[in-house]
């Protein structure tokens, strides 16, 4: 257990075990290693490096006389004198305690020191404790001894012990330093009755002494002062790391008088030790000549003692809090940085974290094109404050020349962080940086810059930058490590995002490259070639335009193909050779890159055209032609995407000599080629190793994919899409010989029926080398056979009903030739009712056939859909009366007028009504309702029948579909009422829809714009 640890378990000091040997040395010093791990061997050297002050002939004291004095005021106070005796070397007769005060005062400073390293708080009172115990000790055996030291060592030895236990209390109270020190030298000098009492701290160079609190009254304007290190008796304290104690300092040269402290007679100055070095001085002026004595030094020094350890307590606090802190930011930045790949998250997320972490106003992310001598600004956060500047100086995404930028060309040059400090208002070269781009002076400029470079494997990539509009702020090493350990993150994850980005567009590119190769590979067309060329290049190359020049027999660089090039820039576009980029890359025969033409010197065509790379067409050493790519945005290409197009420009060449040797001898293939590129079915190759090579964009549309998450799969993998996976599957069925069928069913994108078609490609030794698969979409073919099965099936049901009927009724006339007139009426109104029903299924059918033929024509007028509503219940009231279904109308005044056919608009009220009569039983009621908006009339039929399954509803509308019952008998009828009602509502301009309730009834709803609306 360590000595922290013990006292923090026991909180009383009187509780400590006593069954130890007091006198037995080799004891103590193992019980005391556990209370803390290596403070005796820590005490034992402080021990033998510093001995305690003794006069001559005096024995130093015993170290296991010391420990069990220790040992024995923290377990048993009542019996310190002994052991206090004894570690003294007073005989019992002898009537003088010497030399007691500075023995006692200087072993207590070497066990705290021992103990700082592992000692909180709490160890610290507890010591203080044992400490205030053992001088109250001795004070009493000098009492008991009849002692009389003079009254002002007694005065001060109080004041001491007082002090000490003030001071601990301060400690436990204040944890700001500056707080602190200032609450230190009032309680000394108010103790003390010092006049002049000031602290001064080492800072982080160990080379100047800063005055951090002090008792005297310094004027509003008066900063507090500074020395260095061997400077003037604080200086001298601070570099010899002893007491300075000058009674009259008008005879030494070491004083250094302050301008605002007048007559300063006598200085001590305490260096104020830490564990492992200097903090800082403890100074104590007096405007009277010898107005210090060796029991001050001893006393000042004592205290000197416990203020550095607070210093230092206070300095690792604050330390460990800050390595904590930038260990948490560095760590959600890792984990923030490992969840976004791409480019344009990481800088966001770094720009802000960054800004926020130095407590700045704004940061900004730049990258430095070496090869360019360019920096581009690709990232910018401000913080949005009142008085805060809203941009810093640089134009995002604009390459600025490097030679111009003072702050990126120190970086670049020196490879280290650079402060910059604002000037003044007026703009130059190296003071750009101060004044943002929206600059409104006087308030909105920066005060200080902390650039820092961006390095990826020893090479500059970028710049960081770090903005504050406060011109005091000062950048601590602190913050300059911090902020290197961000952008050392920032520049790992660009450089992985870059590699990724990379890596995902050189798969890209390849895989298009791939296309297009296999493209122009099958084909001797060359104005397909070259069209296939232009478009593929532009989007590997994601630029605006592309495009192909060849060099006629007169000297002409005339436009054979391009993509992305506005057609009446087509005619523009031909030069003469010699003339322009263009005609120079052909003249000299090389290539050109003009990364801003706007500082090029030429005059281009097109204005918005900012970057342009030219690569010439050669073959056999002679220039037939340039390939060239444009770009809206300046700097846009790299040598990445130079040495692609000079692979194009290679194959373009060798194609066009290809298609003028071959271009009669391959018609044929040219045009199978052709064919099943824009065939309707998909073609996917499979080669030996289960590889991907190609497809047709048929299938990518077939299967909702995009090329790269087919070309280059492998078929055996675990992550392909699941559509993929279906149609790679394995094939056993036989369709004929040598060709293998399957069919399968994907729901997404939408539901289709493919078939598929697997045929082997045999190699030269009639092993297979790869595998073609042809896919046919069905889906029509097999809808079209349901729906010929679903009609025929209806047809025959719903014609065979009335005609059966009809028959029966006929034969029973027949059979009964003196039928009675009534019976005859009867039946001949029942031969009528089916006979009209028969005409409404044929009319319902030849709708049908009008809307998939798209020749249902609408005669639309002015109308009052009041007065259609009310023919049509005129016309069923006869059937309602039949079912005893009540139909009710409740319409608004003053409907508006619509446009529409009132006849096809009878046919809509006529199949809702009949059917809500339909599934309405017996006493039930059949509502009409007719609203208006501003925009449209909203009619209403609502019933109290036997409502929809809520299965159902989803179909109501669906062509043949019939609700059926819970006896799942289906109620007559086409199907069709409903789907005929709901094209001629949408053929008005409405929408229809349905609310029902199993057993409570349904609500029809449909609308019809207002005339005008």
């Amino acid at each position: 257990m360590s000595f922290r640890d013990y006292f923090l378990k026991h909180c009383q000091i009187y509780t400590m075990p006593t069954k130890i040997n007091r006198y037995d040395p080799k004891a103590l010093e193992v019980y005391f290693e556990t209370w803390m791990s290596g403070f005796v061997s820590a005490l034992k050297n402080q021990w033998n490096d510093y001995p305690p002050t003794l006069p001559p002939h005096q024995p130093p004291p015993n170290f296991g006389d010391w420990l069990a004095l220790l040992y024995t005021a923290a377990t048993d106070p009542t019996r310190i004198p002994p052991y206090l005796t004894k570690l003294l070397d007073i005989p019992d007769s002898d009537p003088k305690l010497q030399n007691d005060w500075a023995m006692l005062t200087d072993l207590f400073a070497l066990t705290f020191e021992a103990s700082r390293i592992e000692a909180g708080n709490s160890v610290w009172q507890k010591l203080s404790k044992i400490q205030h115990l053992v001088f109250k000790a001795a004070s009493e055996l000098a009492q008991i001894r009849k002692i009389t030291p003079p009254t002002n060592t007694l005065v001060r030895r109080a004041l001491y012990l007082r002090t000490v236990t003030d001071l601990n209390k301060l400690f436990t109270d204040f944890r700001d330093l500056e707080k602190l020190l200032d609450k230190v030298v009032a309680l000394i000098k108010q103790n003390f009755n010092y006049e002049y009492v000031s602290i001064f701290v080492l800072n982080q160079t160990k080379q100047v002494l800063t005055m951090e609190a002090t008792t005297w009254e310094r004027p509003a304007t008066t900063e507090y002062p500074s020395l260095k290190v061997g400077e003037g008796l604080v200086g001298q304290a601070a570099a010899t790391g002893q007491v300075v104690l000058v009674n009259d300092v008008s005879k030494n040269p070491q004083f250094l008088a302050r301008p605002d402290l007048f007559n300063i007679q006598a200085q001590l100055a305490a260096p104020l030790l830490g564990s492992t070095s200097l903090v800082g001085i403890l100074d104590i002026q007096s405007t009277h000549l010898n107005d210090f004595t060796e029991d001050d030094s001893i006393i000042v020094q004592a205290l000197a003692s416990h203020v550095a350890v607070a210093i230092e307590s206070i300095h690792l606090q604050t330390t460990l809090k800050r390595r904590l802190r930038e260990q948490q930011l560095l760590h959600e930045s890792n984990l923030v940085l490992d969840i976004n790949l791409d480019k344009f998250n990481v800088l966001k997320l770094m720009s802000r974290r960054v800004a926020e972490v130095m407590n700045a106003g704004a940061c900004v992310i730049c990258e430095i094109d070496a090869n360019m001598n360019t920096v581009t600004a690709v990232e910018e956060y401000v913080l949005r404050y009142p008085g805060y500047p809203t941009h810093t100086w640089r134009k995002l995404n604009e390459p600025f020349d490097l030679t111009r930028d003072y702050i990126g060309w120190q970086v670049l040059k020196a490879n280290r962080p650079i402060i910059s400090w604002a000037t003044s208002d007026k703009q130059t070269e190296e003071t750009a940086w101060q004044i943002p781009l929206n600059y409104k002076p006087p308030s909105e400029t920066w005060g200080v810059i902390l650039a820092l470079p961006m390095e990826v494997k020893g090479n500059i990539t970028g710049l960081l930058e770090v903005y504050d509009k406060d011109k005091s702020r000062r950048f601590s090493n602190e913050d300059i490590q911090l902020c290197r350990q961000l952008v050392k993150q920032t520049s790992l994850a660009l450089e992985r995002a870059k590699l990724l980005e990379e890596t995902y567009r050189r798969l890209s590119e390849i895989s298009l490259l791939y296309t297009m190769a296999q493209k122009i590979s099958n084909t001797l067309d060359l104005q397909a070639i070259l069209d296939t060329i232009t478009t593929y290049m532009r989007q590997v190359l994601d630029c605006r335009g592309c495009m192909i020049h060849l060099l006629t027999e007169n000297g002409e660089l005339n436009i054979a193909a391009a993509d992305g090039l506005k057609p009446n820039w087509r005619e523009m576009a031909n030069i003469s050779a010699g003339d322009g980029p263009l005609g120079l890359a052909v003249k000299e025969s090389r290539s050109i890159y003009i990364p801003d033409t706007y500082k090029a010197g030429f005059e281009f065509f097109d204005k918005d055209m900012r970057s342009l790379i030219i690569v010439p067409l050669i073959r056999h050493d002679n220039v037939i032609g340039v390939l060239s790519a444009l770009h809206s945005q300046p700097h846009a290409f790299d040598q990445t995407q130079k040495h692609t197009l000079s692979i194009v420009a290679s194959q373009i060449s060798a194609s066009i000599e290809h298609t003028k040797l071959m271009a009669q001898s391959s018609t044929e293939q040219q045009r199978t080629q052709a064919i099943i590129q824009h065939m309707a079915d998909g073609v996917l190759l499979i080669n030996e190793k289960n590889i991907i090579v190609t497809c047709n964009p048929t299938l990518f549309n077939l299967l909702g994919l995009s090329p790269e998450q087919i070309i280059g799969q492998n078929v055996n993998s675990p992550h392909l899409h699941p559509n993929l996976v279906a149609v790679v599957a394995s094939v056993t069925q036989f369709a004929r010989t040598g060709v293998l069928s399957r069919e399968i069913i994907l729901e997404t994108p939408r539901k289709r029926t493919l078939q598929i078609f697997s045929t082997y490609v045999m190699g030269e030794d009639s092993r297979p080398v790869g595998e073609v698969r042809l896919v046919h979409d069905v889906t029509k073919e097999r809808d079209l056979e349901q729906l010929k099965a679903d009609f025929i099936s209806t047809l025959s049901h719903e014609l065979r009903t009335p005609i059966s009927s009809i028959d029966g009724f006929a034969q029973a006339m027949l059979d009964d030739t003196e039928m009675d007139a009534v019976s005859k009426e009867n039946i001949l109104n029942n031969i009528r009712t089916q006979a009209r029903e028969l005409t409404e299924i044929i009319s319902n059918f030849l709708d049908i056939s009008k809307f998939d033929a798209g020749k249902l024509e609408m005669q639309k007028d002015p109308m009052l859909i009041a007065e259609v509503i009310q023919k049509v219940v005129y016309k069923l009231q006869g059937l309602a009366r039949q079912q005893q279904v009540a139909i009710i109308s409740e319409f608004s005044e003053r409907l508006p007028i619509v446009i529409g056919d009132t006849r096809r608009l009878a046919q809509v009220m006529t199949n809702l009504i009949g059917n809500a009569i339909k599934f309405t039983t017996a006493n039930g009621k059949i509502y009409l309702k007719a609203t208006a908006t501003a925009k449209e009339i909203i009619v209403e039929v609502q019933d109290t029948g036997i409502g929809i399954p809520p299965e159902s509803l989803a179909h109501v509308f669906s062509r043949y579909y019939q609700v059926k019952t819970r006896h799942d008998t289906p109620i007559r009828g086409s199907g069709l009422g409903l789907y005929i009602t709901q094209k001629i509502v949408e053929a008005h301009g409405g929408r229809i829809w349905v609310e029902s309730t199993l057993g409570k009834g349904s609500s029809f709803r449909f609308t019809l714009p207002c005339e005008g609306k």
